[in-house]
């Protein structure tokens, strides 16, 4: 598997912007992130494909049964209903994000919920106040940082 998206799934994602209805999940939300060594994000899934972009660093990304570590210039492309999570393998990372959303305020917000991994959710209101962030854009939370996808979980996304 190459880490570096092809030209054809890009151009998928810009041409599923140009076709997207008014009332669909047709804004496109680009967000910037950085993150420290070891930090994951919480294993999710959502009803839209999403690029990621290495500008610095490296980040390897878990998407259902693929681990696929990528570097500065790299981009990877998580198909929509894949269960997936990403950790900083460099002292920083930082990366591009970009998905068809309903609120791109939202989206962002959940860009930057990041974490140490955990055994689970520090106390219920965290994972309370993330599903509420992941709620307009219909994300799925499926795990605190540090859960990995698993087959039962991408069947279920």
């Amino acid at each position: 598997m190459t880490a570096t998206a092809t030209p054809d799934t890009l151009f998928h994602l810009l041409e599923a912007a140009a076709r997207a209805p008014n009332g669909g999940s047709g804004r496109v939300a680009l967000a910037e992130t950085t993150i420290r060594a070891r930090e994951m994000a919480p294993l999710h899934a959502h009803d839209e494909d999403e690029a990621v972009r290495v500008l610095d660093g490296r980040l390897t990304i878990y998407a259902g049964a693929d681990v696929v570590p990528l570097e500065a210039g790299e981009t990877y492309v998580i198909r929509a209903g894949t269960a997936h999570t990403h950790r900083a393998d460099s002292e920083r990372a930082s990366y591009l994000t970009l998905s068809f959303v309903r609120s791109a305020a939202r989206y962002e917000d959940f860009a930057r919920a990041v974490a140490s991994p955990v055994a689970g959710w520090a106390t219920p209101e965290d994972r309370a106040t993330l599903a509420a962030i992941a709620a307009p854009n219909r994300i799925a939370i499926l795990g605190p940082p540090g859960a990995l996808p698993t087959v039962d979980e991408n069947a279920a996304a």
